[in-house]
């Protein structure tokens, strides 16, 4: 099953009116929220989720060093970075 929620309010980025008239690949190339590689385009997120009993191991990596873990699709029709910071 295929889970999304609302991308957060304060993570969304409003388009301007000049990136509004954009059409096909190049509106959809716009950013759309501090993370892009997962919004999209009606500002909702497919939910990812990892489980300690499922793999410990890469459980263990990403609660202890690392704040989160964003899925890489492979996706040709955009070159947004997976992460923009690691801060």
């Amino acid at each position: 099953m295929l889970l999304v929620a609302d991308v957060q309010n304060d993570k969304r980025r409003e388009m301007t009116g000049q990136e509004k008239a954009l059409f096909g690949i190049d509106k959809l190339n716009v950013k759309r929220s501090s993370i892009p590689a997962v919004t999209h385009v009606d500002y909702s997120a497919r939910i990812q989720t990892l489980h300690a009993d499922t793999n410990p191991k890469y459980h263990a990596l990403t609660t202890s060093s690392v704040f989160a873990r964003l899925r890489e699709e492979k996706n040709t029709m955009t070159t947004f970075p997976i992460v923009n910071s690691v801060n």
